[in-house]
């Protein structure tokens, strides 16, 4: 964490006199009186503006925290002391989270709740969806209002995904969540097959419905060593040749062919039949019948029961927000305080959906295959098979099927993924926001698209807020870089849901968390939601002899026990809340002006991101996940990810002079790697490219995707990502792009094997990737240098760099803290001084976010267009260099062998931290020397 700016306390100091020193200041300036006074009203001017914004910073830059309310359950009274409490503690933000309370979710009519004489039991009372709840909802928003707080309320009950009452979405109506099943039967040697089609298994009550999608025949391989279950299913992975024979036109029902209105099946009875023999001589063939079935997943808590909707069809947003309207947002009090507070904001969180109620792996809706057929071009029937995953989280799960042409299936799953990221994107995230922008003046900001195999940057498009999170994520800087780039490509603030620690609450002190907030700073976070708050206040035991059955000591818990952390005034460290909440709001408030300065976009499309990376603290033991050549790091550059399909929008422009998609980021170049792109994609970065954009092609690179899986790209942009036959015209534009002077392509000397040395080595970034890549050197030939550089390579400090119209900020942070890495394990650890080069000129001023204390700097230079000083930085530490664009002076000091030049009321000054003969050069080139002797340490 970051220092107190330190006093004068042991340090003996040069100050050069008021004289000598305003004499050395004017010194061969034209028109001396004048030019003092004009800088003088500058630096005032710079640094007024600066105390405006972080001395009280705008609750918008405050750290807001998730609250677990304890259901309906809260008094009036409790609701506004908690509030309070958390306006108190600076937070900025408070986020509504519905979470389940002991003793609520049964009748206790008999015991505590003796008076209850309505009929209704607690649950119905209390819990989600009750007009308690309601009504505990709209006190928090009104108090948030008389404090001036932001606040954000989950797309349902509890957090994992948006959901409904049963009322009011029911598990077979289109609206809910619906899988992929499928189940198979077998014919050898020719013989016919003749029977009734057998259905997936179904495991949730209520869950009836069954609509035949497709009947699919295949063939399978020589080699196969798969098998199948008595209940149809996969066991092991099924091996399959590239012949298969769509049968759904020979499907009858009750002896009539099935038309697309027989294919629905509510009562999933109907006894549809099939027909058909395979070729003589073919061997084995798996006819697959295909199903459409409810997830049947109901989140708690509820009044009743609460059903999640469908992220495929455009059902299932069309009555989350129909049941907004007229059922929460009917409150005309509620509804004004909304649109009164103007910061208020929907939240949804990682997709925490599951397809444990059928057996194919996919999420899936009722225009899902006409979809495909309309986006991509061609009909998935066909190819079904490949897309069949083991159940449970979608995008976390193994595929269960490969075919003779692997190229050619990778190319069908992407294009499946494609499209229902397109539909998660059209018909979830954009009506969802366009319903809260403009009737609710709220914001949509969610954890997009990981869990589920949507690609997790182009969805971006369609929020208001990118928000990542620490709990899946920890400090592994590859992954939060990823969401980093949806976030900054858009013009998106981007967040994160901070602090979430398994197994370990109550446990850590306050550095831990610095050093997950500021971990998240360097990747690109600038707002941190803590991981969260519970009230003392909660439910009584409903057994008055077992007081452990209810709230105890030290109060409610809401996110279960053993989540981190309980922020608020049951921890010893919430005395400090008044130096830390504004010390954090103070350095979101300085990563939130203007623009973020990155240097690089590494392109890379991704349908499988997920939490499962091997460590996740990676970086400070010199590893990452994509791209591994950590050279570009230590020099400086920043860089970030996300899906060349974002280059594809007409909006997107380059300028020589402020970069690529200069009105959000500006970065100064593209580097690609993946070995499939698609088309669209390449073209638009070939016409980027003939506009000035430096692009970097890397060959033979692997990627850590998973903790068991690695990917070799063998060369670059080889094929196109979909099954959309424009290979060759791919190649034309690859070669087109390369011919430019502008673009280089390298092949980079590392190992060509994805497991043969094993990437999950802790010395392979280091042995087998640093400085191998050619990436740096293709960079430095293009002219590309990072926008602030290090004048030597450093391992130890990461930066996060803003631009407005007149000053940029340079965040810098030694990462590698004496507290060790995530996990605690011992880390090499020490202060470093390190030269900061950056691609502006104007005067510098240090930033002391503890205590907002501003002091212009006194020894810096300025050439070439950059201004370049030193930063000095214990570990752990933090500070914030300011550059004021429209004040161009010279330094005051050019040169020093004391440790420190500062700039006092009264002149320039050095400051001595030991006794000995120091030496200052002035701006005019005069030379002070003077003798110090500082006193001996008291003891």
């Amino acid at each position: 964490m970051e220092d107190s700016n330190p006093g004068f306390d042991r340090r003996d100091f040069l100050k050069i006199s008021g004289g000598v020193g305003m004499a050395l200041a004017l010194s061969g300036l034209a028109g001396a009186g004048s030019a003092q006074a004009s800088s003088t009203s500058a630096a005032d001017r710079f640094i007024k503006a600066q105390h405006a914004l972080l001395d009280n910073p705008e609750g918008k830059y405050r750290p807001g925290t998730r609250w677990w309310l304890a259901e309906g359950l809260h008094t009036d009274a409790t609701i506004k002391a908690d509030m309070k409490t958390l306006h108190d503690m600076g937070i900025g933000s408070v986020e509504i989270v519905c979470m389940p309370e002991p003793n609520v979710d049964s009748d206790l009519s008999g015991t505590v709740f003796v008076s209850n004489t309505t009929g209704k039991t607690p649950q119905q009372i209390y819990s989600w969806g009750s007009d308690e709840w309601k009504n505990d909802t709209k006190l928090i928003i009104q108090e948030a209002n008389k404090y001036g707080m932001g606040f954000s309320m989950t797309s349902g009950t509890h957090w994992a995904n948006a959901n409904l009452p049963i009322e009011n979405l029911k598990f077979d109506d289109d609206g809910a969540g619906k899988a992929l099943g499928y189940a198979i039967q077998t014919t050898t040697g020719g013989t016919a097959f003749s029977g009734t089609l057998k259905r997936s298994l179904m495991t949730v009550a209520g869950t009836v419905r069954q609509d035949l999608i497709s009947v699919v025949a295949i063939q399978r391989a020589a080699d196969d060593t798969g098998s199948v279950t008595a209940d149809g299913s996969i066991s092991g992975t099924m091996s399959y040749t590239d012949k298969s024979v769509v049968l759904t036109d020979k499907v009858t029902l009750n002896g009539t062919p099935v038309a697309p209105s027989t294919m629905k099946d509510p009562t999933g009875t109907a006894p549809y039949a099939l027909t058909w023999t395979p070729p003589a001589g073919t061997g084995t063939w798996d006819i697959y019948a295909f199903w459409m079935q409810a997830t049947g997943q109901a989140p708690t808590p509820s009044a009743t029961q609460n059903v999640t909707i469908n992220y495929i069809d455009p059902a299932g947003m069309q009555d989350f927000i129909t049941y907004y309207k007229n059922h929460i947002f009917n409150d005309h009090e509620l509804k004004k305080a909304i649109i009164d507070n103007g910061r208020g904001e929907m939240y949804m969180d990682s997709l925490e959906i599951s397809t444990s109620n059928s057996n194919g792996g996919e999420f899936w809706g009722s225009t899902l295959m006409s979809e495909f057929q309309k986006r991509r071009g061609y009909s998935l029937e066909p190819y079904l098979p490949y897309v069949i995953r083991k159940d449970g989280r979608a995008g976390l799960t193994s595929f269960l099927v490969t075919g003779a042409d692997q190229v050619t299936v990778n190319k069908i799953r992407n294009d499946f993924f494609e499209t229902i990221t397109d539909m998660y994107t059209d018909n979830v995230l954009k009506p969802l926001r366009a319903y809260l922008n403009d009737d609710m003046n709220m914001k949509l900001r969610a954890e997009i698209s990981y869990n589920v195999g949507y690609e997790i940057t182009t969805p971006a498009q369609s929020v208001d807020y990118v928000e990542t999170e620490s709990l899946d994520f920890g400090n592994q800087l590859d992954s939060q870089r990823t969401l980093a780039g949806a976030a900054h490509a858009h013009g998106l603030r981007y967040s994160s849901e901070t602090g979430a620690i398994s197994g370990e609450n109550y446990t850590w002190p306050q550095d831990r968390f610095m050093q997950i907030i500021n971990t998240q700073f360097a990747s690109g976070v600038s707002h941190t939601v803590f991981h969260g708050y519970a009230s003392i206040s909660g439910a009584d035991s409903s057994d008055p002899s077992n007081p452990w059955d209810g709230t105890y000591w030290p109060g409610h818990e809401g996110m279960y026990a053993r989540y981190s952390e309980r922020w608020g005034p049951r921890q010893p460290e919430s005395t400090q809340y008044t130096d830390y909440m504004p010390m954090i709001a103070r350095t979101q408030a300085v990563l939130q002006q203007g623009k973020p300065q990155m240097d690089l976009a590494m392109l890379r499309t991704d349908y499988a991101f997920n939490s499962d990376h091997p460590h996740p603290d990676f970086m400070r033991h010199r590893r990452a996940n994509y791209f591994k050549d950590l050279e570009l790091q230590d020099n400086g550059y920043t860089y970030e990810y996300f899906a060349p399909e974002i280059l594809e929008n007409k909006s997107v422009k380059y300028s020589k002079t402020d970069g690529l998609i200069p009105e959000n980021v500006g970065y100064q170049a593209v580097v690609i790697y993946q070995d499939s792109i698609r088309l669209k994609s390449a073209e638009a970065i070939y016409q980027l490219a003939r506009q000035g954009l430096p692009v970097v092609i890397v060959n033979g690179l692997v990627e850590t995707l998973s903790a068991t899986r690695n990917y070799l790209n063998p060369r670059a942009a080889v094929h196109t990502l979909g099954n959309d036959g424009t290979d060759a015209e791919l190649a034309k534009v690859m070669a087109r792009l390369k011919k430019l002077p502008n673009v280089k392509e390298v092949s980079a000397n590392v190992p060509q094997s994805a497991t043969n040395p094993d990437p999950s080595a802790e010395d392979y970034e280091e042995k087998y990737y640093y400085g191998k890549t050619g990436v740096y050197d293709a960079l430095k030939r293009l002219g590309v240098r990072p926008r602030a550089e290090f004048a030597t390579p450093n391992r130890t400090v990461l930066m996060a760099m803003r631009r407005t119209k007149d000053t940029v900020y340079v965040w810098a942070y030694n990462f590698m803290e004496k507290r060790g890495d995530y996990f605690n394990n011992p880390i090499d650890a020490e202060t470093v001084t390190t030269t900061i080069s950056v691609d502006a000129v104007g005067k510098p001023y240090r930033i002391d976010t503890w205590s907002s204390d501003i002091e212009a700097l006194a020894l810096y230079m300025t050439s070439g267009g950059r201004t370049s000083f030193d930063v000095t930085l214990v570990p752990g530490q933090t500070t914030v260099i300011a550059i004021d664009l429209k004040t161009k002076t010279p330094a005051p000091l050019r040169s020093t062998n004391a440790p420190q030049g500062v700039v006092t009321a009264d002149g320039v000054a050095i400051l001595a931290t030991n006794s000995g003969q120091y030496t200052a050069k002035l701006a005019d080139g005069t030379t002070v020397t003077k003798k110090i002797s500082v006193p001996a340490t008291s003891t």
